[in-house]
């Protein structure tokens, strides 16, 4: 139950970064199928995974989806720029 609580709490503060973000969307959606995991692996086989592994995952999932989208972002306005410093 914490951790859909917790889960929701970190959704209401990237929701805000998705609209900017393109590949934030993927990157929630890899996080919840992961806390999604955690729990039917903690009720078929009464495993709970180290707290410090689920912390980091989310962590790494958000951080390299925010990554990615910055990196195409960049690209993007790069792009725009050479198309605007070739016509003219």
């Amino acid at each position: 139950m914490c951790a859909i609580l917790c889960l929701r709490s970190l959704y209401t503060l990237v929701v805000r970064f998705v609209a900017e973000l393109e590949y934030m969307n993927t990157a929630i959606s890899v996080v919840l199928c992961f806390i999604a995991f955690k729990l039917i692996v903690k009720v078929m086989f009464d495993y709970e995974v180290a707290v410090s592994l689920s912390l980091g995952v989310v962590v790494v999932v958000l951080a390299l989806g925010a990554g990615f989208s910055i990196h195409k972002q960049n690209e993007n306005a790069a792009e725009i720029y050479r198309e605007a410093e070739a016509g003219t």
